[in-house]
């Protein structure tokens, strides 16, 4: 019996790989000398850069830059194919993991850090630059990391602004006159873990900013900004940022990678399967497990385990999710290739109590998902 482990990260927990134990170690508790294959996975969310660098012979650098609140930091960077492919995860520089629960308001961070660490990366012999957007603390429709590449905004009466999300709706002028010009010799994709428009009811603000510390009403003037940004980027660049799917991604910081770098917007997930060649681990499995913090309707969308059940309802290969928590699942999961989706916690337990135990939580979970699999047999 071959089993794929491919789960993404519990975030504000577990890594991918940390949940990839805990799963072969609930296998093992039944099954000791099943061949178990980890393939720890990332969306373009947090943790997506370690499972690619690791199952693609890369390394780790370190770079200095700044937290969302401008607080000196490093940041992890990874290195493909000898230096010709960098990767930058905007979680590390302007990540939500990164502050304190008090600290949390997309109305003042920003993803300048983020900028500052493209911007190291043009000073190397690179000629692809990967972004991951996921997990991010900011919702400034990218206006920081253009910031830390030589973009200025203004409002009307000529005056800079900083480029934090509560200005979005003040910005009249978007002078990119300073841009870095090396950007012109490197290719940018974009790797994005959702596939939101930049505005409204399934926008970046309405969806996510909540979870970043955004009050109701600043839900409403952060989502008035963004459309502001997409007007502005039409008026300037001839971008027409609220018809492109995906410039919701990171705080709406897939827009602002889209209008200063000219990146090229991808589903993450899609770049990290092809990359770690999971399509082929697939095809001699007997069964795939995966897990996620979270999920709930959000999860067909770009997320780790759409991805694998695509190619697992391709291939006929049976994929079980153990997930954190469940929100509203739709059927639409099940038609997608998922076969069972499980939560962890065995009793009511409080958020804190689940993160705390969850590692014990997912192999007991995993354990008793293998009786059932193997009663089968």
């Amino acid at each position: 019996m071959k089993i794929v482990v491919a789960p993404d990260s519990y975030k504000e927990c577990l890594s991918s790989m940390l949940v990839a134990d805990a799963i072969e170690a609930g296998i093992r508790k039944v099954k000791p000398d099943t061949e178990v294959l980890k393939v720890p996975l990332g969306d373009g969310g947090e943790g997506t850069i370690a499972a690619i660098t690791r199952s693609c012979a890369g390394e780790i650098i370190w770079m200095n830059s700044l937290d969302p609140l401008g607080r000196p930091i490093k940041c992890r960077v990874g290195m493909l194919n000898s230096g010709r492919t960098l990767l930058v995860e905007m979680a590390s520089a302007s990540g939500l993991d990164l502050l304190a629960e008090q600290e949390k308001n997309p109305m003042r961070t920003s993803t300048y850090g983020t900028g500052l660490l493209i911007k190291q990366c043009l000073n190397t012999e690179a000629e692809e630059i990967l972004v991951t957007v996921g997990g991010t603390a900011t919702c400034d429709a990218g206006i920081g990391l253009g910031a830390a590449l030589g973009a200025v905004y203004r409002d009307r009466e000529g005056h800079e602004l900083q480029p934090v999300g509560e200005n979005l709706k003040r910005i009249c002028e978007i002078d990119s006159s300073n841009l870095d010009k090396r950007i012109l010799g490197k290719k940018f994709r974009v790797l994005c873990d959702v596939n939101n428009p930049l505005y409204g009811p399934e926008g970046a603000s309405y969806v996510y900013s909540s979870q970043k510390g955004a009050t109701k009403e600043e839900v409403i003037e952060l989502d008035q900004g963004l459309r502001n940004m997409s007007l502005l980027a039409k008026d300037t660049f001839g971008i027409e940022l609220g018809k492109i799917p995906g410039m919701g991604a990171g705080g709406g910081a897939a827009a602002g990678l889209k209008l200063f770098l000219g990146a090229k917007i991808v589903p993450g997930i899609e770049v990290v399967l092809e990359m770690l060649k999971v399509e082929d681990k697939i095809l001699t499995a007997d069964l795939v497990i995966s897990g996620e913090g979270r999920t709930d309707a959000q999860s067909k969308n770009g997320k780790v385990i759409s991805g694998l059940g695509r190619l697992c309802q391709k291939h006929g290969v049976p994929l079980l999710v153990l997930s954190g928590s469940l929100g509203e699942i739709s059927q639409d999961l099940y038609d997608i290739g998922i076969s069972a989706i499980f939560a962890i916690q065995e009793k009511p337990m409080t958020y804190k109590e689940s993160i705390r135990n969850a590692s014990e939580l997912i192999t007991g979970t995993t354990e008793n998902c293998i009786r059932l699999f193997q009663s089968k047999k």
